[in-house]
């Protein structure tokens, strides 16, 4: 599933977030907020398990998540470490951009 990230949020929906999560809406957390809204991943607030897909012709972040390829990624690299390393957390970015005339002859592989 992927989740579009807004890149225009108004005034108004940066004070509700901010006091959705019960905190004052600060000048502070009003411009950070905002910053990250105009970086294209406002979504600091969500802590589910996902992954990021980098439009690199729009300088967007947009998340996604699949739970089945985190857990297959995650159960590989743990029967990979080493007895002295502690396994932490995987993060996925992929790197992406708009299909352009000449990926026609990219293959795509599902």
């Amino acid at each position: 599933m992927v989740e579009e990230v807004s890149r225009q949020v108004s005034t108004d929906d940066i004070r509700a977030r901010i006091n959705e999560c019960g905190l004052k809406a600060t000048p502070q957390r009003m411009r950070v907020y905002a910053v990250m809204c105009r970086l294209g991943h406002a979504s600091a607030v969500n802590t589910s398990e996902h992954g990021h897909l980098y439009r690199q012709d729009t300088q967007e972040i947009v998340d996604f998540s699949d739970e089945p390829l985190l857990q297959s990624v995650e159960a590989r690299i743990r029967e990979a470490l080493s007895d002295d390393l502690v396994f932490d957390r995987v993060e996925i970015q992929v790197l992406c951009h708009a299909r352009r005339p000449h990926d026609a002859n990219e293959v795509r592989q599902s």
